[in-house]
């Protein structure tokens, strides 16, 4: 009788376990909306954080905490797809209130002359990431910081798409890295810092 309850609890077990397993792994297809829909960012629940190389032996992370902007996003046509992404740089936040000073001053962002950084795609196209469950864009835009303008291109990732409590939210992550000489931060040799930049953003958006 007790080996016949242990089979009974163990299969019971296995089968939460498995539609648990299954449930988590969510489709591209079933997270993709199937009709356009455009989404307002989140601020509380978006960033930007960035990296960068310090004398050649380190590296030291910040973010920015101030965005706003919109998206747009269409599983059957990628090419419909929009991302419109403003920053406010004086939101620039290293954990560091000294170089955080710095960071914001003319050698770097400028943030008292350039308050907004921004970013406007012009094309999206379907990634081509096969080993993602998430459904991946490529995307080429044009980046405005300290009022200088460059095309830029990166991997973007839909994280989810669904209804909420708190309404119809999504979800899209994406990193890129810039050279921040080509935006007039010349002041350091690359010796001191590194001329590379990377930039991950995280944006969640609520459909409009």
């Amino acid at each position: 009788m007790k080996s016949t309850l242990l089979t009974l609890l163990l299969s019971c077990f296995l089968a939460v376990a498995w539609t648990s397993s299954a449930q988590s792994r969510v489709s591209p297809t079933a997270l993709a909306p199937d009709e356009a829909l455009e989404f307002e960012v989140d601020a509380v629940h978006s960033g930007v954080l960035f990296r960068i190389e310090h004398m050649q032996v380190s590296a030291f992370y910040g973010r920015f905490t101030g965005l706003t902007g919109r998206y747009v996003l269409d599983a059957d046509d990628p090419s419909g797809c929009e991302v419109q992404i403003t920053i406010d740089t004086a939101s620039a936040d290293s954990g560091n209130e000294g170089r955080d000073k710095h960071i914001r001053g003319p050698d770097f962002l400028n943030a008292k002359q350039f308050p907004e950084a921004t970013f406007k795609s012009t094309a999206i196209e379907a990634g081509e990431d096969s080993t993602s469950d998430r459904p991946t864009f490529s995307v080429t835009g044009i980046l405005n910081l300290r009022g200088v303008e460059g095309e830029v291109s990166f991997p973007m990732t839909l994280i989810g798409n669904k209804e909420t409590g708190m309404g119809h939210r999504s979800g899209l992550e994406g990193k890129l890295t810039i050279d921040r000489r080509k935006f007039g931060m010349e002041s350091f040799p690359t010796e001191a810092l590194s001329a590379e930049i990377e930039l991950t953003f995280f944006i969640e958006g609520l459909h409009k």
